[in-house]
């Protein structure tokens, strides 16, 4: 048995156009996937990394100890021990305002960015950098889990459409 829905401001439709929104996923798998494949080839790699060392070097010489402390205080937000709560958090205030189908994307999307986090970092196997901040020793994605908890967040309190 089902509970009724409870009764709220009307909310936006989670696909208002969904060939729009067909279209742009598909450029967004494409995009992702050409991404993924230049990255896969040496030579564009090797390219990539001269760009990313270059960075490397900029944000080493730019290190200060207030925006150190800032960038520690993030790596601690992404943890796992602040991040696994708040995804339960979100999680179960979906559930509870039966969101079904923003719950349904939220998990889809933790549980989609950990196996592909993973199982993408196992096949190009690229070090970290090797004087970093603080010590890593497996998959992280705190930004991902930001993004989509604000973009969950922004769906579930229910905006109504401008009139």
């Amino acid at each position: 048995m089902s509970w009724p829905a409870v009764p709220g401001p009307e909310r936006p439709a989670l696909l208002a156009a969904p060939g729009r929104d067909a279209a742009v996923a598909t450029v967004a798998v494409l995009l992702t996937a050409g991404v993924f494949a230049a990255v896969g080839d040496h030579g564009t790699l090797t390219s990539i990394q001269r760009l990313d060392d270059g960075w490397l070097r900029l944000m080493v010489a730019g290190r200060t100890p207030p925006l150190t402390v800032i960038a520690k205080v993030f790596n601690i937000l992404g943890l796992v021990y602040v991040t696994l709560p708040a995804r339960i958090a979100v999680a179960g205030l979906l559930a509870l305002r039966r969101r079904w189908w923003q719950l349904a994307a939220f998990t889809a999307a933790v549980v989609v960015s950990e196996v592909m986090i993973g199982l993408l970092k196992g096949i190009y196997g690229r070090a970290g950098p090797p004087d970093s901040l603080v010590v890593t020793t497996g998959t992280s994605c705190a930004v991902v889990t930001a993004l989509v908890v604000g973009q969950i967040q922004r769906h579930a309190e229910g905006r109504q459409r401008p009139a």
